[in-house]
């Protein structure tokens, strides 16, 4: 009976283990924008026909300095942009459905940029993602 219980015991930790492991590791693997910090305003830019605002936040904190832009809609608050090791970035409408921050253009409708997902500022563009692309060299947002 003993072995029986302890058995059980066993098998209980193995299990507990194992789902741990397993959220432990689809927790560091699966980033979401939703969960973004809020930080402090630098500067909004309203869309061309002023239905949407395009707001881009400064966060410093403990572990550096990152940037966050999100897209304002009536009520509805979506994040498209997060850069850490930044703590300037460029920004504006290219028209009403995109954005360029930081030489990255956005689909606002379901585009986004996550610098923990593998993508890359520089000359190449995006690793990976639709919605995302490099945009060109002359800026006409400015």
């Amino acid at each position: 009976m003993k072995k029986k219980i302890l058995s059980f015991v066993y098998i209980l930790t193995a299990i507990v283990v194992a789902i741990n492991t397993f959220f432990s590791v689809y927790d560091s693997l699966y980033f979401t924008m939703d969960d973004l910090p809020e930080g402090e305003e630098i500067y909004s830019v309203a869309s061309p026909s002023g239905n949407q605002v395009l707001t881009v936040y400064s966060i410093n904190n403990s572990l550096g300095t990152a940037v966050r832009a999100a897209v304002k809609n009536g009520k509805k608050v979506r994040n498209l942009y997060w850069q850490t090791g930044l703590s300037q970035v460029d920004s504006g409408w290219i028209n009403e459905g995109t954005v360029v921050i930081n030489d990255v253009r956005i689909n606002v409708k379901n585009g986004s940029y996550d610098c923990r997902k593998g993508y890359s500022i520089f000359s190449e563009g995006a690793l990976e993602g639709k919605d995302v692309e490099e945009a060109p060299v002359k800026k006409s947002y400015e």
